[in-house]
């Protein structure tokens, strides 16, 4: 079996005696999708990533497939109407990854929308994709919210409306748009930073780093796709020095409390009482995950870091709807901080931004895309695809037939899979036929989907792979099964976008990241003196 070690030599070997026509740089979700649209339309091509894939923007989001009911408000009928399409497309192409989920909008009385107001607004959402969706919606009086919601606020409590979107993972969606891509024949590489980018005889020599080693060479190719989310600023002055300011990157928050102490069968939309914004309390599987702050960033950075009047905004949302929970900081078990790649527009407040993408001409042969939304991640990079196709040796244009292919072609883990019904009867299945407990298979089957007897095959092959860690019982042999074939190279990416340790355990994960540390550590050739690096990295991140 190739290493993984063996196997990267050869992807940064490939990288730099292959002349390719497309070279994407960002291995968040728009780059990810670029990068399986161009493979899948024979174009030759590279994506690097500075970092790990989807650790910027695309693993720090709310973890919501949604159209934005709340878009509506601001008239923004198409974005609404593109998202809420793109949410079924997602769940078809990998339903192991999307869980629908009911959505509660309480009114209060005097608050905006207003029961009309709001009643209008989700038939709207609704008719958008002809009222198709995981569930249907339907008005609740207060009485029935008190008995659904315990410890809501009832003063004031008119009713409200429930309605459906879904969650996801963000960074094991990520990860399988960019895993079909290499299926498709992309070159994809994590911890490859661009350092500067030169025209030669019609080609972009783009000059790149491994992080991972200090080793520097040479990227050709004759376009470049630059999809970094909010650096892209940054980025657009490499390629031009004169480059104008185009995005609004800011920042949102989201803090995570133990079930214990605030427990919700449903998403719930909140209004802050500071500033009428919309927020959410979200379910998750061991607390509920409260977001988001949306505020202005000027210099976005690669690990953004949580303020305390952020927190404590957060908690004043939560305490003023459950007002009996009386949350503070010491609640909080989880949080992180990500940046909205925005595009400017300095007029608005930050939460009214608009959230479309575009499109930009950044020099000969580069184009570079901001804005967008974790749904609309297919429209983006099927728009930064036409607007770079004319400037490639191919300038073929796929057929309807083509098209519809593309759009039909399941993520590697949701291939045979139909519905969730499927995952059911397959986590039943290894339940009884592996002796894991029901939250292990479950996370097994709708971590890996169609892949889960890949992942199970090598936790069999690995001493104690078996063993299970965490409230959602992760394999053991999973962690090798990431630095095997998901590009896995720290210990950050196994614990916080491989894994969700990092969010499940109040702990963080941190009793048990020097034994994964050390589970990996005989595939990815790591001595004593690495797995001591490796943990206290991954410690510092964690509160």
């Amino acid at each position: 079996m190739t290493t993984p070690v063996r196997r990267r030599r050869e992807l940064l070997a490939r990288a730099q005696e292959k002349t390719f026509d497309l070279l994407v740089i960002g291995g968040g979700i728009t780059g990810a999708g670029i990068a399986r649209q161009a493979a899948w339309m024979n174009i030759s091509m590279a994506l690097i990533e500075q970092a790990d894939f989807a650790s910027g923007t695309s693993s720090r989001s709310s973890k919501l497939l949604h159209g934005g009911l709340r878009y509506l408000a601001q008239g923004n009928f198409r974005l609404v109407r593109e998202a809420v399409r793109e949410r079924m497309a997602v769940y078809k192409a990998a339903p192991h990854l999307v869980r629908p989920l009911p959505f509660l909008f309480p009114q209060f009385e005097g608050n905006y929308p207003g029961m009309i107001r709001l009643a209008i607004g989700i038939w709207i959402y609704h008719a958008m994709i002809g009222f198709k969706s995981f569930g249907p919606h339907q008005r609740l009086s207060a009485a029935e919210i008190e008995k659904s919601i315990p410890g809501i606020r009832t003063a004031g409590l008119d009713g409200g409306y429930q309605y459906w979107d879904a969650q996801t993972d963000d960074a094991r969606l990520t990860l399988e748009i960019i895993l079909d891509a290499e299926a498709l024949g992309a070159t994809a590489l994590n911890r490859v930073r661009l350092l500067a980018a030169r025209q030669e005889n019609g080609l972009w020599i783009c000059d790149v780093e491994d992080t991972s080693t200090a080793a520097e060479f040479s990227i050709r190719t004759q376009s470049v796709a630059v999809a970094v989310g909010p650096w892209m600023d940054r980025m657009a002055r490499i390629f031009d020095a004169e480059a104008l300011r185009r995005m609004r990157p800011t920042q949102g928050v989201h803090i995570l409390i133990p079930s214990a102490r605030l427990s919700v069968p449903t998403a719930i939309v909140l209004l802050h009482p500071d500033d009428q914004r919309f927020m959410y309390a979200i379910p998750m599987e061991s607390g509920t995950l409260i977001g988001t702050t949306d505020t202005d960033c000027s210099e976005p950075a690669v690990e953004p870091t949580v303020d305390n009047d952020s927190i404590d905004y957060l908690l004043r949302a939560a305490n003023h709807f459950f007002p009996d929970k009386k949350l503070r900081r010491d609640d909080v078990f989880s949080m992180y901080a990500g940046l909205r790649p925005l595009i400017l527009d300095d007029d608005v407040t930050a939460s009214k931004v608009s959230r479309e993408h575009a499109v930009y001409q950044l020099a000969t042969n580069v184009v570079a895309i901001g804005g967008g939304k974790l749904t609309t991640w297919r429209p983006m990079a099927n728009d930064a695809i036409a607007q770079i196709l004319p400037s490639l040796r191919t300038t073929d244009t796929p057929s309807k037939a083509a098209d519809r292919e593309y759009r039909d072609r399941p993520l590697p883990g949701g291939v045979g899979i139909a519905d969730r019904e499927v995952l059911a009867g397959r986590t039943a299945e290894i339940t009884s036929g592996y002796g894991l407990s029901m939250e292990s298979a479950e996370t097994v089957v709708y971590t890996y989907g169609a892949r889960a007897d890949a992942v199970l095959a090598t936790a069999q092959s690995v001493a104690g792979g078996m063993k299970t860690y965490g409230r959602i019982g992760v394999l053991a042999g999973a962690f090798v099964f990431n630095v095997l074939h998901e590009h896995a190279l720290t210990l950050d990416d196994l614990m916080r976008r491989r894994s969700r340790l990092y969010y499940t355990e109040y702990d963080q994960g941190r009793a048990v990241a020097r034994e994964i540390a050390e589970l990996v550590a005989p595939h990815v050739e790591w001595d004593d003196s690495r797995v001591d690096a490796e943990v206290a990295a991954y410690l510092e991140l964690c509160l």
